[in-house]
């Protein structure tokens, strides 16, 4: 085997993980519930083939994978962890509630940032991430419509799902900027719709944002065509519009009947979709913390516990959901103004020589 042939195939098992990583739960509940309509398998070994799989890929890939990485991002894991273990430490009481957010960190979030790290060949990358946010996209439907499986387990709620799909819909979107073709506008319309379904306002808004960036970043390259998308998109955000309210009006008669969330179409019927009480709670209360602990901020995840304590939330397991949706703001709470600071500059240094520069 020569080197060229080895490296491809190197490549094409690390973007295998990768896809593995960003949608597995949607894979998982495809792959059994076809399964289970046919047979019963004991012992779940249905979904023990599904996990089998997705582990000899990761072992596979692992090499090249911590290969490829830098010690700069070795170095941001470790501190994070340090830091996580110091927030710890401080709050032992809640062991339940520190010991399940280090896992989702050391198990979902610092792998999938070793693993897409490790990418090289983007195309190849993007070909397979066409293929699964179909998956994702049929995954969710069959699931909720067909199979009637839970995906996330106890902890299932509607927007669960609206975020497993926006992979699905960010995938398709990005298409557009390559060639716009009949069958993937059908598919991003049904990612928003089933977005909008689930209530969710959080996916709209990113997919939104990455409109804004990607058609920065084409314009850098290929001004005509970022014109182009753009007024395909200023035409088709007119057209809708025109019959703005029709539309919504029709949607939540099919919606009610369907017994689908309405949410999102009764905040734009009545004109307070960009009106959260919770949210601005949130915001107030985490200003008032960073105010508090000015210096070295409250600690990894304990901000989570002390904004849910300030909503009056008792439950400590809930605590997870509480967090005041702005990435900025997230990092003064953990880090302080002084840390926090140098990482929020950090990164606006980034997003700036990555989109504008």
């Amino acid at each position: 085997m020569n080197a060229y042939s080895l490296s491809i195939k190197r490549e094409i098992v690390v973007c295998l993980a990768a896809c593995g990583v960003i949608a597995f739960s949607p894979i998982l509940s495809l792959f059994v519930g076809l399964v289970r309509t046919v047979i019963i398998f004991p012992f779940k070994l249905d979904a023990m083939f599904v996990y089998g799989i997705f582990i000899f890929i990761l072992l596979l890939a692992i090499k090249t994978v911590v290969n490829r990485s830098s010690v700069l991002l070795f170095g941001i894991i470790i501190l994070l962890f340090i830091a996580y273990l110091i927030a710890f430490g401080v709050n032992g009481e809640n062991i339940e509630y520190f010991t399940e957010y280090g896992i989702n960190f050391l198990i979902l979030s610092a792998p999938w940032i070793f693993i897409t790290y490790a990418v090289r060949d983007f195309k190849l990358f993007k070909r397979y991430l066409y293929i699964i946010s179909l998956i994702i996209i049929v995954s969710l439907i069959m699931n909720m419509y067909v199979f009637k499986i839970d995906v996330f387990g106890e902890y299932t709620y509607t927007q669960t799902y609206a975020y497993a799909m926006l992979p699905a819909a960010i995938i398709i979107c990005d298409s557009f900027f390559k060639k716009i073709q009949f069958f993937n506008v059908f598919l991003f319309a049904v990612s928003i719709v089933f977005i909008i379904a689930m209530g969710a306002r959080g996916p709209l808004f990113c997919i939104i944002l990455y409109l804004l960036l990607k058609t920065i970043i084409v314009y850098k390259s290929k001004p005509k065509k970022a014109f182009l998308i753009s007024a395909v998109i200023s035409t088709i955000c007119a057209l809708v519009y025109v019959g703005f309210y029709k539309i919504l009006n029709y949607l939540l008669i099919i919606f009610q009947e369907a017994n689908l969330s309405t949410r999102i179409l009764l905040n734009l019927l009545e004109g307070t979709y960009l009106v959260d009480s919770a949210r601005n709670s949130l915001f107030n209360y985490s200003i008032e913390l960073v105010r508090e602990h000015p210096l070295v901020g409250v600690g990894i995840g304990n901000d989570r516990l002390l904004l849910a304590a300030k909503m009056q939330n008792s439950s400590v397991l809930e605590a997870m959901g509480w967090y005041p949706h702005n990435i900025f703001l997230e990092l003064l709470l953990h880090f302080g103004i002084i840390f926090g600071g140098v990482i929020i500059l950090y990164l606006l240094i980034v997003l700036f020589n990555s989109v504008i520069k």
